[in-house]
């Protein structure tokens, strides 16, 4: 894609959290999804997560009762949530997500007596550093004069503060929207996490809302200046980035960048093809070692180089890093049957 085409696509419609935080999350992703367009894939925690999310807005509006929400949960789960969850060594989560959420709508009182439904699922469109910005609010309440941003989500926990963090980056955003529109900022964001019956709050800092908006303009401005839109993979606490020079690897939300391999590294000619390799152990001879991962779990990543495209039957790697399979781009990414990240079949050029 030429740079003029990609600026006008980029121009063309507003930019949501979501579709910001994907660049974060992935630069191969958002370019497949913005870019290239590709049909998004489904998963069974997003169609969870909205099934969800539409019982809640139809009881907010007044479509359903509080004593409603269960049996619709029940009679409507099956055409809502279509595609298997994935495997799992500790829980069959197919039957763990559906037995939270009936619990979670059977124990539903309803808990609108004591506050103000001011929105409920409200289209937020603001300009923040000159881009467009959308979203919706899953609920804004008033409660003894003071609003609060309320956001629905089926996480069980955060995994790190840091995790809770970028997500409230969304809920400041909105809360900048909410300032423009109704005059003042909410005192409070909240997570309902439903899936648990578990509720987190943040008071609202003003200092996190210009933090908020300062990653979403600079995250922009690098999706607009990127040129390669590089894979990244995470595996447990590492993080892997790949582009047709070198593979790198950080510990998640460190910021120093380790070499698995470059091109300083090694005697690369023209021609020569960098391959990413697996081994289920640590490799003691060549028919330990393997190119296409599809359907194993390797445990070791390394690298290597052949004078064509095909993966070598023999060679030498010169440094293998130990992890486990990476769940997000095998059964949560939105592009992941047509990213090279997920199978690492196609091999890295020079």
């Amino acid at each position: 894609m030429k740079n003029e085409e990609k600026i006008n696509t980029l121009s063309s419609s507003p930019w949501s959290f979501s579709k910001v935080n994907s660049y974060e999350i992935c630069p191969r992703m958002f370019q497949l999804s913005y870019l290239k367009k590709v049909e998004k894939e489904s998963n069974a925690f997003s169609e969870y997560g909205s099934f969800c999310h539409s019982l809640l807005e139809r009881y907010y509006n007044g479509e359903l009762e509080f004593f409603e929400l269960s049996d619709a949960y029940e009679d409507e789960y099956d055409r809502n949530v279509v595609t298997p969850f994935p495997p799992c060594q500790y829980a069959d989560l197919a039957i763990t997500y559906y037995e939270q959420g009936l619990a979670y709508f059977d124990h539903f009182e309803g808990n609108t007596s004591n506050v103000q439904i001011i929105a409920v699922e409200e289209k937020a469109c603001y300009t923040i550093g000159g881009y467009d910005f959308i979203g919706y609010i899953d609920l804004l309440i008033e409660k003894d004069g003071e609003y609060i941003i309320v956001d629905h989500k089926s996480k069980k926990s955060f995994k790190s503060e840091q995790e809770k963090e970028n997500y409230l980056r969304q809920l400041y955003l909105y809360a900048g929207y909410v300032f423009e529109k109704y005059g003042k900022y909410p005192s409070k964001l909240m997570f309902n996490m439903f899936r648990v019956r578990g509720k987190e709050t943040e008071n609202f800092d003003p200092n996190k809302l210009h933090q908020a908006q300062i990653w979403f303009i600079r995250t922009i401005e690098r999706i607009y200046q990127d040129t390669e839109y590089r894979m990244k993979f995470y595996v447990n606490d590492l993080e892997f980035s790949a582009n047709n020079q070198y593979v790198k690897w950080k510990h998640i939300d460190e910021s120093r960048w380790h070499n698995l391999i470059s091109t300083d590294d090694l005697e690369i000619n023209e021609g020569d093809t960098l391959h990413v390799a697996y081994a289920d152990s640590y490799p003691e001879d060549d028919d330990d070692i393997y190119f296409d991962r599809r359907g194993r779990e390797p445990n070791y990543i390394g690298v290597a180089i052949t004078d064509s495209d095909k993966a070598p039957s023999i060679f030498m790697v010169y440094t293998w890093v130990h992890f486990t399979n990476d769940f997000f781009c095998e059964h949560i990414c939105s592009t992941r049957q047509s990213c090279s990240a997920n199978i690492k079949t196609e091999p890295i050029k020079n």
